[in-house]
């Protein structure tokens, strides 16, 4: 489906961009496909240390169980910090509660390591360069800039 709107988007506006605006283009799409739209596996690292089998749509996102974790392991892979986002979350419980006891058997607390973060950040660092080369690239096409 990709291919064939790429392909009526390349004969319909044939020659108004010069080639290098179509490598862009096609370029920005494809990781933005890549990362965003296309059917995989979350294969986020569970407890066990073995990929996350649940199917998501593109790279970045993940599944209902890991999409919140994944999306921190980017921020700390790219930034070095703490996702913005957990300022904003909803916690469920109270200060004048304490907090609860261990209990044998539980699940053990787990620490993610930045790898697959690193991955996912420069899989997303990779799109946004080609997605604002392309939308470059085309409008100054447009504008005569560049033929």
């Amino acid at each position: 489906m990709l291919f064939l709107v790429g392909s009526v988007v390349y004969f319909v506006y044939e020659g108004e961009l010069a080639t290098p605006n179509w490598v862009l283009l096609a370029t920005a799409v494809l990781l933005l496909w890549f990362s965003f739209a296309m059917p995989t596996y979350c294969d986020f690292s569970t407890v066990r240390g073995t990929p996350c089998r649940n199917r998501v749509n593109g790279k970045l996102r993940g599944c209902h169980q890991h999409g919140r974790d994944k999306r921190d392991a980017v921020w700390r892979a790219l930034f070095r910090v703490r996702n913005p986002g957990e300022f904003f979350r909803v916690r469920w419980h109270s200060s004048a509660v304490a907090a609860p006891q261990s209990v044998a058997g539980a699940a053990r607390a787990v620490t993610r390591s930045t790898t697959q973060g690193t991955r996912d950040a420069t899989i997303f660092v990779c799109t946004i360069l080609s997605t604002v080369a392309g939308v470059v690239g085309t409008v100054a096409s447009v504008l005569g800039l560049w033929k």
